[in-house]
């Protein structure tokens, strides 16, 4: 069932906080987050999965909006998307943030 207050589109949550380490040219540095961070992990996970894939003579993962688009659209809506309602960043376990 499709939303009519709220988003209808699939979204990939990613770390947003300036918090993390980056490595290069044999330096680390800190204070990299947003997309400079979140695109290229994302990136690196579909590697990843694609890589796994290979190991069990699958196809690639490839372009994943029309696989992922669909699933918002679909009956399975409520019980494949949550919202967070409530919550915070103060890492207090698994009630940090509430749906």
């Amino acid at each position: 069932m499709n939303s009519a207050t709220l988003r209808n589109i699939t979204d990939v949550s990613a770390d947003g906080n300036t918090d993390s380490y980056w490595c290069s040219s044999s330096a680390c540095h800190e204070g990299i987050g947003g997309t400079s961070l979140a695109a290229p992990r994302w990136a690196g996970f579909m590697a990843l999965v694609n890589q796994q894939g290979a190991m069990h003579n699958l196809p690639s993962v490839g372009f994943l909006n029309p696989i992922m688009y669909p699933i918002g659209l679909g009956t399975s809506y409520n019980t494949v998307f949550h919202y967070i309602t409530s919550g915070n960043n103060a890492n207090q376990g698994p009630t940090s943030y509430n749906f």
